[in-house]
Protein backbone atom coordinates (compact mmCIF):
# COMPACT_ATOMS: atom_id res chain seq x y z
CA UNK A 1 0.00 0.00 0.00
CA UNK A 2 1.23 3.47 -0.95
CA UNK A 3 0.26 6.66 0.88
CA UNK A 4 0.16 10.29 -0.15
CA UNK A 5 0.14 12.99 2.54
CA UNK A 6 -0.86 16.38 1.15
CA UNK A 7 0.00 19.24 3.52
CA UNK A 8 -1.97 22.40 2.72
CA UNK A 9 -3.18 25.50 4.55
CA UNK A 10 -6.17 26.06 2.23
CA UNK A 11 -8.79 24.10 0.32
CA UNK A 12 -10.21 21.80 2.98
CA UNK A 13 -12.22 24.09 5.28
CA UNK A 14 -12.03 27.12 3.04
CA UNK A 15 -10.99 28.14 -0.47
CA UNK A 16 -9.86 31.75 -0.82
CA UNK A 17 -6.80 31.53 -3.07
CA UNK A 18 -4.91 29.44 -5.63
CA UNK A 19 -3.58 27.05 -2.97
CA UNK A 20 -7.18 26.17 -2.15
CA UNK A 21 -7.98 25.65 -5.82
CA UNK A 22 -5.04 23.24 -6.17
CA UNK A 23 -6.38 21.24 -3.21
CA UNK A 24 -9.82 20.98 -4.79
CA UNK A 25 -8.29 19.89 -8.10
CA UNK A 26 -6.30 17.15 -6.34
CA UNK A 27 -9.35 15.82 -4.47
CA UNK A 28 -11.65 15.86 -7.47
CA UNK A 29 -9.09 14.63 -10.00
CA UNK A 30 -7.63 11.88 -7.83
CA UNK A 31 -11.11 10.54 -7.14
CA UNK A 32 -12.09 10.64 -10.83
CA UNK A 33 -8.89 8.94 -12.07
CA UNK A 34 -8.26 6.64 -9.12
CA UNK A 35 -8.64 3.41 -11.11
CA UNK A 36 -6.09 4.61 -13.66
CA UNK A 37 -3.58 5.50 -10.95
CA UNK A 38 -4.20 2.19 -9.17
CA UNK A 39 -3.55 0.23 -12.36
CA UNK A 40 -0.14 1.83 -12.75
CA UNK A 41 1.00 2.42 -9.17
CA UNK A 42 -0.98 -0.02 -7.03
CA UNK A 43 -3.25 0.79 -4.08
CA UNK A 44 -2.88 4.43 -3.00
CA UNK A 45 -4.43 6.16 -0.01
CA UNK A 46 -4.72 9.98 -0.07
CA UNK A 47 -4.45 11.87 3.22
CA UNK A 48 -4.52 15.59 3.99
CA UNK A 49 -2.87 17.48 6.85
CA UNK A 50 -4.24 20.98 7.37
CA UNK A 51 -4.83 23.62 10.07
CA UNK A 52 -8.07 23.24 12.01
CA UNK A 53 -9.58 26.67 11.38
CA UNK A 54 -12.64 27.54 13.44
CA UNK A 55 -15.83 28.85 11.87
CA UNK A 56 -14.81 32.49 12.45
CA UNK A 57 -11.83 32.15 10.11
CA UNK A 58 -12.24 34.16 6.86
CA UNK A 59 -13.67 32.00 4.10
CA UNK A 60 -14.65 29.09 6.37
CA UNK A 61 -17.17 26.97 4.46
CA UNK A 62 -19.22 24.00 5.64
CA UNK A 63 -19.72 23.08 1.99
CA UNK A 64 -15.95 22.87 1.48
CA UNK A 65 -15.67 20.74 4.65
CA UNK A 66 -18.29 18.28 3.40
CA UNK A 67 -16.69 18.08 -0.05
CA UNK A 68 -13.24 17.37 1.41
CA UNK A 69 -14.45 14.73 3.85
CA UNK A 70 -16.47 12.94 1.16
CA UNK A 71 -13.55 12.76 -1.26
CA UNK A 72 -10.95 11.69 1.31
CA UNK A 73 -13.24 8.97 2.66
CA UNK A 74 -13.65 7.53 -0.85
CA UNK A 75 -9.88 7.57 -1.30
CA UNK A 76 -9.20 5.51 1.81
CA UNK A 77 -7.37 8.20 3.74
CA UNK A 78 -8.09 10.73 6.43
CA UNK A 79 -7.97 14.46 7.13
CA UNK A 80 -5.60 15.26 9.99
CA UNK A 81 -6.05 18.65 11.64
CA UNK A 82 -3.23 20.61 13.22
CA UNK A 83 -3.84 23.11 16.00
CA UNK A 84 -6.27 25.95 15.47
CA UNK A 85 -5.14 29.00 13.52
CA UNK A 86 -8.00 31.29 14.31
CA UNK A 87 -6.67 34.57 12.91
CA UNK A 88 -4.87 35.59 9.76
CA UNK A 89 -2.33 37.53 11.80
CA UNK A 90 -1.41 34.50 13.91
CA UNK A 91 -1.27 32.19 10.94
CA UNK A 92 1.35 34.09 8.91
CA UNK A 93 4.06 33.88 11.54
CA UNK A 94 7.21 31.79 11.80
CA UNK A 95 6.08 30.52 15.19
CA UNK A 96 2.88 29.13 13.73
CA UNK A 97 4.69 27.57 10.76
CA UNK A 98 7.12 25.86 13.13
CA UNK A 99 4.16 24.41 15.01
CA UNK A 100 2.47 23.26 11.81
CA UNK A 101 5.60 21.64 10.39
CA UNK A 102 6.43 19.87 13.65
CA UNK A 103 2.90 18.62 14.19
CA UNK A 104 2.66 17.42 10.59
CA UNK A 105 5.89 15.44 11.05
CA UNK A 106 4.42 13.82 14.17
CA UNK A 107 1.26 12.82 12.30
CA UNK A 108 3.26 11.28 9.45
CA UNK A 109 5.41 9.33 11.93
CA UNK A 110 2.31 7.98 13.65
CA UNK A 111 0.57 7.00 10.41
CA UNK A 112 3.54 5.72 8.38
CA UNK A 113 3.18 2.17 9.73
CA UNK A 114 0.18 1.74 7.38
CA UNK A 115 2.21 2.18 4.18
CA UNK A 116 5.08 0.57 2.33
CA UNK A 117 5.92 3.77 0.44
CA UNK A 118 4.95 7.36 1.22
CA UNK A 119 4.98 10.59 -0.78
CA UNK A 120 4.61 13.76 1.31
CA UNK A 121 3.69 16.90 -0.66
CA UNK A 122 4.42 20.01 1.42
CA UNK A 123 2.43 22.82 -0.15
CA UNK A 124 3.90 26.31 0.00
CA UNK A 125 5.74 28.07 2.81
CA UNK A 126 3.90 27.08 6.06
CA UNK A 127 4.83 23.36 5.83
CA UNK A 128 8.29 23.92 4.36
CA UNK A 129 10.19 22.58 7.40
CA UNK A 130 8.23 19.34 7.83
CA UNK A 131 10.97 17.04 6.47
CA UNK A 132 13.53 18.83 8.67
CA UNK A 133 11.47 18.25 11.81
CA UNK A 134 10.79 14.64 10.86
CA UNK A 135 14.42 13.68 10.26
CA UNK A 136 15.60 15.62 13.32
CA UNK A 137 13.12 13.86 15.64
CA UNK A 138 12.75 10.44 14.00
CA UNK A 139 15.71 9.98 11.69
CA UNK A 140 15.95 9.28 7.97
CA UNK A 141 13.17 7.09 6.52
CA UNK A 142 14.07 5.38 3.27
CA UNK A 143 10.45 4.78 2.28
CA UNK A 144 9.36 8.45 2.60
CA UNK A 145 9.87 10.90 -0.27
CA UNK A 146 9.30 14.61 0.41
CA UNK A 147 8.18 17.04 -2.29
CA UNK A 148 8.37 20.76 -1.42
CA UNK A 149 5.86 22.57 -3.61
CA UNK A 150 6.39 26.34 -3.46
CA UNK A 151 4.03 28.72 -5.22
CA UNK A 152 5.67 31.95 -4.09
CA UNK A 153 8.49 33.44 -2.02
CA UNK A 154 9.43 36.53 -0.02
CA UNK A 155 11.43 37.86 -2.95
CA UNK A 156 8.19 37.97 -4.94
CA UNK A 157 5.69 39.19 -2.35
CA UNK A 158 7.92 41.19 0.00
CA UNK A 159 10.01 42.99 -2.61
CA UNK A 160 9.76 46.45 -1.06
CA UNK A 161 10.42 45.34 2.51
CA UNK A 162 12.10 41.95 2.67
CA UNK A 163 11.17 40.05 5.81
CA UNK A 164 14.42 38.53 7.07
CA UNK A 165 12.72 35.97 9.31
CA UNK A 166 10.64 34.68 6.42
CA UNK A 167 13.66 34.63 4.13
CA UNK A 168 15.58 32.57 6.68
CA UNK A 169 12.66 30.16 6.96
CA UNK A 170 12.57 29.75 3.18
CA UNK A 171 16.35 29.35 2.78
CA UNK A 172 16.55 26.70 5.49
CA UNK A 173 13.52 24.83 4.16
CA UNK A 174 14.77 24.78 0.59
CA UNK A 175 18.25 23.76 1.75
CA UNK A 176 16.79 20.49 3.03
CA UNK A 177 16.67 19.37 -0.62
CA UNK A 178 20.49 19.62 -0.59
CA UNK A 179 20.97 17.89 2.75
CA UNK A 180 18.63 14.92 2.35
CA UNK A 181 18.54 12.63 -0.66
CA UNK A 182 14.78 12.08 -0.21
CA UNK A 183 13.75 15.75 -0.28
CA UNK A 184 12.83 17.17 -3.69
CA UNK A 185 11.50 20.42 -5.12
CA UNK A 186 8.35 20.62 -7.23
CA UNK A 187 8.56 22.15 -10.67
CA UNK A 188 5.14 23.79 -10.58
CA UNK A 189 6.09 26.08 -13.48
CA UNK A 190 9.21 27.28 -15.27
CA UNK A 191 9.20 30.62 -13.48
CA UNK A 192 9.23 29.19 -9.95
CA UNK A 193 11.91 26.65 -10.82
CA UNK A 194 14.19 29.36 -12.26
CA UNK A 195 13.37 31.64 -9.32
CA UNK A 196 14.39 29.05 -6.73
CA UNK A 197 17.61 28.27 -8.59
CA UNK A 198 18.58 31.93 -8.98
CA UNK A 199 17.58 33.34 -5.59
CA UNK A 200 17.87 30.31 -3.30
CA UNK A 201 20.62 28.23 -4.89
CA UNK A 202 18.33 25.25 -5.46
CA UNK A 203 19.92 22.38 -7.36
CA UNK A 204 18.55 21.71 -10.86
CA UNK A 205 18.66 17.93 -10.40
CA UNK A 206 16.38 18.03 -7.34
CA UNK A 207 13.35 19.29 -9.27
CA UNK A 208 10.52 16.86 -9.95
CA UNK A 209 7.69 17.42 -12.46
CA UNK A 210 4.63 18.68 -10.59
CA UNK A 211 3.07 21.13 -13.03
CA UNK A 212 0.18 23.37 -12.00
CA UNK A 213 -2.84 21.66 -13.53
CA UNK A 214 -6.59 21.71 -13.98
CA UNK A 215 -9.09 18.90 -13.69
CA UNK A 216 -10.43 19.36 -17.20
CA UNK A 217 -13.38 17.00 -16.70
CA UNK A 218 -14.77 19.06 -13.80
CA UNK A 219 -18.40 20.15 -13.82
CA UNK A 220 -16.96 23.57 -13.15
CA UNK A 221 -16.06 23.83 -16.84
CA UNK A 222 -19.41 22.74 -18.21
CA UNK A 223 -21.12 25.12 -20.59
CA UNK A 224 -23.95 27.27 -19.24
CA UNK A 225 -26.97 28.18 -21.33
CA UNK A 226 -27.51 31.82 -22.21
CA UNK A 227 -30.50 31.96 -19.88
CA UNK A 228 -28.46 30.51 -17.02
CA UNK A 229 -25.77 33.13 -17.61
CA UNK A 230 -28.26 35.97 -17.75
CA UNK A 231 -30.00 34.80 -14.57
CA UNK A 232 -26.67 34.78 -12.72
CA UNK A 233 -25.71 38.25 -13.96
CA UNK A 234 -29.11 39.65 -13.03
CA UNK A 235 -28.78 38.13 -9.55
CA UNK A 236 -25.54 40.10 -9.08
CA UNK A 237 -27.04 43.31 -10.58
CA UNK A 238 -24.75 43.25 -13.62
CA UNK A 239 -26.21 44.95 -16.72
CA UNK A 240 -26.83 42.76 -19.76
CA UNK A 241 -26.55 45.56 -22.33
CA UNK A 242 -22.95 46.69 -21.71
CA UNK A 243 -19.54 45.34 -22.63
CA UNK A 244 -17.73 44.09 -19.54
CA UNK A 245 -14.20 44.27 -18.21
CA UNK A 246 -13.73 41.70 -15.46
CA UNK A 247 -11.08 41.20 -12.76
CA UNK A 248 -11.00 39.12 -9.62
CA UNK A 249 -8.66 38.12 -6.81
CA UNK A 250 -7.56 39.09 -3.32
CA UNK A 251 -7.58 42.81 -2.68
CA UNK A 252 -3.87 43.15 -1.99
CA UNK A 253 -1.18 45.44 -3.42
CA UNK A 254 0.66 42.63 -5.20
CA UNK A 255 -2.43 41.93 -7.35
CA UNK A 256 -2.13 45.42 -8.92
CA UNK A 257 -5.82 46.26 -9.19
CA UNK A 258 -5.03 49.92 -8.55
CA UNK A 259 -3.09 49.93 -11.86
CA UNK A 260 -6.22 48.75 -13.66
CA UNK A 261 -8.49 51.28 -11.94
CA UNK A 262 -6.10 54.13 -12.77
CA UNK A 263 -6.09 53.06 -16.42
CA UNK A 264 -9.84 52.83 -16.93
CA UNK A 265 -10.58 56.57 -17.27
CA UNK A 266 -8.52 56.43 -20.48
CA UNK A 267 -10.50 53.58 -22.01
CA UNK A 268 -12.25 54.89 -25.12
CA UNK A 269 -15.21 52.52 -25.20
CA UNK A 270 -18.14 52.50 -22.80
CA UNK A 271 -18.01 49.46 -20.50
CA UNK A 272 -19.08 48.05 -17.15
CA UNK A 273 -16.42 46.89 -14.68
CA UNK A 274 -16.99 43.80 -12.51
CA UNK A 275 -14.56 43.42 -9.62
CA UNK A 276 -14.64 40.39 -7.28
CA UNK A 277 -12.36 40.94 -4.32
CA UNK A 278 -12.11 39.18 -0.97
CA UNK A 279 -9.61 41.11 1.17
CA UNK A 280 -8.08 39.61 4.26
CA UNK A 281 -8.26 41.71 7.43
CA UNK A 282 -4.69 42.90 6.86
CA UNK A 283 -5.60 44.07 3.36
CA UNK A 284 -8.63 46.23 4.12
CA UNK A 285 -6.65 49.45 3.71
CA UNK A 286 -5.85 48.47 0.12
CA UNK A 287 -9.55 47.99 -0.61
CA UNK A 288 -10.33 51.38 0.91
CA UNK A 289 -7.87 52.83 -1.60
CA UNK A 290 -9.77 51.10 -4.40
CA UNK A 291 -13.06 52.51 -3.16
CA UNK A 292 -11.65 56.05 -3.33
CA UNK A 293 -10.66 55.43 -6.95
CA UNK A 294 -14.18 54.23 -7.70
CA UNK A 295 -15.65 57.41 -6.25
CA UNK A 296 -14.07 59.30 -9.16
CA UNK A 297 -15.11 56.74 -11.76
CA UNK A 298 -17.15 57.86 -14.76
CA UNK A 299 -17.99 54.30 -15.76
CA UNK A 300 -20.46 51.88 -14.20
CA UNK A 301 -19.18 49.10 -11.99
CA UNK A 302 -20.18 46.23 -9.73
CA UNK A 303 -18.08 45.24 -6.70
CA UNK A 304 -18.57 41.77 -5.23
CA UNK A 305 -16.81 41.67 -1.81
CA UNK A 306 -17.22 37.90 -1.35
CA UNK A 307 -15.85 34.76 -2.94
CA UNK A 308 -17.92 33.47 -5.86
CA UNK A 309 -17.25 30.60 -8.23
CA UNK A 310 -20.42 30.72 -10.30
CA UNK A 311 -20.05 34.39 -11.27
CA UNK A 312 -16.59 34.05 -12.92
CA UNK A 313 -17.88 30.96 -14.71
CA UNK A 314 -20.87 32.89 -16.04
CA UNK A 315 -18.98 36.08 -16.92
CA UNK A 316 -16.28 34.15 -18.78
CA UNK A 317 -18.94 32.50 -20.95
CA UNK A 318 -20.88 35.73 -21.58
CA UNK A 319 -20.51 37.20 -25.07
CA UNK A 320 -20.39 40.77 -23.78
CA UNK A 321 -17.48 40.11 -21.41
CA UNK A 322 -14.56 41.28 -23.52
CA UNK A 323 -11.49 41.21 -21.27
CA UNK A 324 -10.34 39.51 -18.07
CA UNK A 325 -7.52 41.66 -16.66
CA UNK A 326 -4.76 40.21 -14.44
CA UNK A 327 -2.67 43.27 -13.45
CA UNK A 328 -0.46 41.64 -10.80
CA UNK A 329 2.89 43.15 -9.88
CA UNK A 330 4.14 39.64 -9.12
CA UNK A 331 2.51 36.34 -10.06
CA UNK A 332 4.44 33.05 -10.03
CA UNK A 333 1.63 31.18 -11.76
CA UNK A 334 -2.03 32.15 -11.92
CA UNK A 335 -5.06 29.90 -12.35
CA UNK A 336 -7.10 32.77 -13.78
CA UNK A 337 -5.74 32.68 -17.38
CA UNK A 338 -6.12 28.88 -17.38
CA UNK A 339 -9.70 28.86 -16.15
CA UNK A 340 -10.68 31.77 -18.38
CA UNK A 341 -9.33 29.93 -21.41
CA UNK A 342 -11.58 26.93 -20.69
CA UNK A 343 -14.70 28.93 -19.89
CA UNK A 344 -14.31 31.46 -22.70
CA UNK A 345 -13.54 29.19 -25.65
CA UNK A 346 -16.86 29.86 -27.41
CA UNK A 347 -18.20 33.30 -26.47
CA UNK A 348 -16.18 34.79 -23.67
CA UNK A 349 -13.28 37.19 -23.06
CA UNK A 350 -9.55 37.17 -23.75
CA UNK A 351 -7.01 37.61 -20.97
CA UNK A 352 -4.82 40.70 -20.55
CA UNK A 353 -1.95 40.19 -18.09
CA UNK A 354 1.13 41.95 -16.75
CA UNK A 355 4.32 41.08 -18.62
CA UNK A 356 5.96 39.54 -15.57
CA UNK A 357 6.81 36.22 -13.90
CA UNK A 358 4.61 33.23 -14.73
CA UNK A 359 2.36 35.20 -17.05
CA UNK A 360 5.20 35.14 -19.60
CA UNK A 361 4.94 31.35 -19.92
CA UNK A 362 1.16 31.36 -19.79
CA UNK A 363 0.47 34.10 -22.35
CA UNK A 364 2.10 34.57 -25.75
CA UNK A 365 1.21 38.19 -26.53
CA UNK A 366 -1.13 38.37 -29.52
CA UNK A 367 -1.43 34.58 -29.83
CA UNK A 368 -3.47 33.28 -26.90
CA UNK A 369 -3.96 36.52 -24.97
CA UNK A 370 -2.30 39.89 -24.38
CA UNK A 371 0.35 41.42 -22.13
CA UNK A 372 0.94 44.99 -20.94
CA UNK A 373 3.86 46.64 -19.18
CA UNK A 374 3.62 45.76 -15.51
CA UNK A 375 2.62 48.71 -13.32
CA UNK A 376 1.84 51.00 -16.27
CA UNK A 377 -1.75 52.37 -16.34
CA UNK A 378 -1.09 54.10 -19.70
CA UNK A 379 0.09 50.92 -21.43
CA UNK A 380 -2.79 48.97 -19.91
CA UNK A 381 -5.28 51.56 -21.22
CA UNK A 382 -3.75 51.32 -24.71
CA UNK A 383 -4.06 47.53 -24.68
CA UNK A 384 -7.68 47.71 -23.51
CA UNK A 385 -8.50 50.11 -26.35
CA UNK A 386 -6.66 47.88 -28.82
CA UNK A 387 -8.54 44.73 -27.78
CA UNK A 388 -11.86 46.53 -28.01
CA UNK A 389 -10.96 47.49 -31.61
CA UNK A 390 -10.37 43.89 -32.74
CA UNK A 391 -12.94 41.96 -34.76
CA UNK A 392 -14.90 39.09 -33.33
CA UNK A 393 -13.31 36.61 -35.73
CA UNK A 394 -9.80 37.70 -34.77
CA UNK A 395 -10.57 37.32 -31.07
CA UNK A 396 -12.14 33.94 -31.73
CA UNK A 397 -8.76 32.66 -32.93
CA UNK A 398 -7.06 34.05 -29.82
CA UNK A 399 -9.51 32.15 -27.62
CA UNK A 400 -9.10 28.99 -29.69
CA UNK A 401 -5.32 29.14 -29.23
CA UNK A 402 -5.73 29.73 -25.50
CA UNK A 403 -7.98 26.70 -25.13
CA UNK A 404 -5.57 24.44 -27.03
CA UNK A 405 -2.58 25.55 -24.96
CA UNK A 406 -4.30 24.92 -21.63
CA UNK A 407 -5.70 21.50 -22.53
CA UNK A 408 -2.34 20.41 -23.92
CA UNK A 409 -0.17 21.57 -21.01
CA UNK A 410 -2.35 21.53 -17.88
CA UNK A 411 -4.16 18.18 -17.82
CA UNK A 412 -4.30 16.81 -14.26
CA UNK A 413 -4.10 13.14 -15.26
CA UNK A 414 -1.00 13.61 -17.38
CA UNK A 415 0.81 15.90 -14.98
CA UNK A 416 0.16 14.07 -11.71
CA UNK A 417 0.93 10.83 -13.55
CA UNK A 418 4.37 12.25 -14.36
CA UNK A 419 4.95 13.00 -10.68
CA UNK A 420 3.92 9.54 -9.47
CA UNK A 421 5.94 7.87 -12.20
CA UNK A 422 9.04 9.73 -11.06
CA UNK A 423 8.75 8.35 -7.53
CA UNK A 424 7.03 5.01 -7.96
CA UNK A 425 7.46 3.78 -11.53
CA UNK A 426 4.51 2.05 -13.18
CA UNK A 427 4.51 -1.59 -12.08
CA UNK A 428 5.26 -2.49 -15.67
CA UNK A 429 1.95 -0.96 -16.79
CA UNK A 430 1.78 1.73 -19.49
Amino acid sequence: MKGIFYLTFNGVLNNTNGIGTQTKILLEGFDFFYDKFKMKYGDISLNIITPNYNEAYPGYSKKDCEFSREKIKKLGGDIFFCKDSDTVENFWTIKNWNNLSEEASDIIKREMVKYDEILVICVDIPFLHTPIYFEKKYGFAENIKWLLSLYSSSYIHDKDLINNDRLAWEYVGISSSRLSKNVYLAKVCDFMKNHLVEYYGALEDKFVPYESSLFLQSNDFEKLSEKEIQDILIKFNIPLNKDIIFCFGRGTWIKGFDVLFESLPFAEKDFHLVFISVPLQSELSENEKYLRLFEKAKYSYTIIPAFSRILPKALCQWHKTKIVVCPSRGEPFSNIPLETSLWAKDNGPVVLCSDIDGFLEQVDDGYNGYLFKVGSPSDLAQKINYIFSLSGNFLKNIKKNAYKKVTKERDFLENLGNTLRYFWGTNGQE
